[in-house]
Order: structure tokens, then sequence, then C-alpha cells
């Protein structure tokens, strides 16, 4: 067994997660493009799912992090969180470009696949640390009173367009892209 053989699947398995999706690779597949058996990769993950579960967990953790860090600022004016934490994400995208189009893919997930079910609870965190952001803003900006929940999904969803479109070359990841979306969700949410 190579020392780096947990590294090498781990890589392997994202890459290919993030063009086919988790349902469509199976274990050989991953083996095969690592050039190790299936017992390695059970040695070190139990299961296809156990890898899919570290994967997230992996990737997950640093992108909370520095979403929990764009937010902890303590930054009273709106626009300018709001346009740090999308910098934050384009950053984030730019720098991990395979896991983030997996997220994208899973956010889109029939709902009653293993991809839903498994990913959520990763998803939900954004979601958790954005209303937390919202729920800080509307103490002076009363037309989010009661809606920070739908601003949370709102405001990602403008910024996981964004990125989207960047994937396939028809939008950049960059400060004027960051200042618009934070325009255009503070004009739809605010206004």
């Amino acid at each position: 067994m190579r020392r780096n053989s947990r590294e090498d699947i781990l890589s392997r398995a994202l890459e290919l997660f993030s063009q086919k999706g988790y349902e469509a690779v199976s274990p050989s597949e991953i083996v095969e493009k690592v050039g190790v058996k299936k017992p390695t990769l059970y040695y070190f993950f139990g299961s296809k799912e156990g890898l899919f579960e570290e994967l997230l967990r992996i990737n997950y953790e640093k992108l909370d992090a520095k979403l929990s860090a764009a937010c902890g600022c303590g930054q009273d004016d709106l626009h300018k969180m709001l346009t740090k934490i999308v910098n934050m994400f384009f950053d984030f995208a730019h720098e991990n470009k395979e896991f983030y189009l997996w997220i994208l893919s899973m956010s889109l997930a029939p709902p009653g696949s293993k991809t839903a079910a498994v990913s959520e609870k990763y998803h939900k965190r954004h979601y958790e640390i954005l209303i937390e952001v919202f729920s800080h803003a509307a103490d002076t900006e009363l037309k989010l009173k009661g809606r920070e929940f739908v601003a949370s999904y709102r405001f990602l969803a403008l910024i996981n367009a964004q990125i989207g479109l960047w994937y396939r070359g028809f939008a950049k990841l960059n400060e004027d892209a960051a200042k618009t979306i934070a325009d255009d969700f503070l004009y739809g949410v605010i206004a």
C-alpha cells in the first residue's frame, strides 16, 4: 500500500464525482483510477458512502471556516458584508473548482437520492450561517425581519448562479460581479 493512497483515493474520487455524480461512479472505477485494490478503499473509508462523507466533511469544513470568517467581521454595512461573502465564495470556487462544481450538482440532486440525503446536512450549514447574518441585519433593515431564511437561500442562489455561469465561460468571478450580486440582492429584498 502506497503511503499516499488515502489522499490519492480522495483526489480521484472527487474528480470522478464532480464529472459524473456520486451515484454514477463505482468503487471499482475509483480504485482503477488510483491504481489500488478495493480493500484499500474499504480500509480507509469503510465504503463508497464513507468516502463520500469524508470528501464532504473535509471540503465543507474548509468552506464553512472561510464563510464564518467572512461573516464574523463585525461589519455593520450590509452591502460590504454581502460583497465580502460573495468574494469568499468566488475565491473558494476558484481554489476548489472540482469540489464547487460538485456542490452545484449536489444542490440539484433528486430529493430521494443518496446524494441529496448525505449532502443536505452540509449544505444546511451555509444557510444557518447566512441566516445569522440576515438576522443581525434585520435589526436595521426591517424589510428583512421574518424573511431571514428565504433571504439566505435567495442570496446563495444568486452566488451559485454566477459561479455556474463562470464554469461555462459566460461570467467572471471578480469584485465587480460580487458588488453587482450584492446590489441585485439588496435591491430585490430591501427596496
